[in-house]
C-alpha cells in the first residue's frame, strides 16, 4: 500500500509567485488529477489534496482580491470530487481555469 505524502505549502514562497503563476501550478495539479481520475484512486486523491492546499494558500494571498470567489468555487468543486459526491470528469474544471 502506498503511504500518502503530506505537503505543507510555504506561504511566503507561494506568495512570491504571481496569481497567474499560482493558477498555472493549480492547473498542473488539476491535470495530474484528471490523468489519474479513473485509473489510480490513490494518486488521484493525492493530486486533489495538493490542489486543495494550493487553493487554500492562494485564498490567503491578498492579490487575488475580487477573484477569491472563483477560488472558493474551485475549492468547493474539488472537495466534492475528493469525497466522491461528484463523479463528473475533471476536464471541465481544467478548461474553466
Amino acid at each position: 500500500m502506498v503511504q500518502p505524502v503530506y505537503h505543507k505549502i510555504d506561504q511566503q514562497r507561494w506568495q512570491k509567485f504571481s496569481p497567474r503563476e499560482q493558477l498555472l501550478h493549480m492547473a498542473s495539479e488539476l491535470n495530474r488529477a484528471d490523468h489519474w481520475q479513473y485509473s489510480d484512486e490513490v494518486k488521484f486523491k493525492a493530486a486533489l489534496e495538493r490542489l486543495l492546499e494550493l487553493i487554500d494558500a492562494s485564498i490567503d494571498d491578498r492579490r487575488w482580491g475580487d477573484n477569491r470567489p472563483m477560488l472558493w468555487f474551485l475549492r468547493d468543486e474539488i472537495a466534492k470530487l475528493y469525497i466522491g459526491q461528484k463523479k463528473t470528469p475533471i476536464g471541465y474544471l481544467y478548461r474553466a481555469i
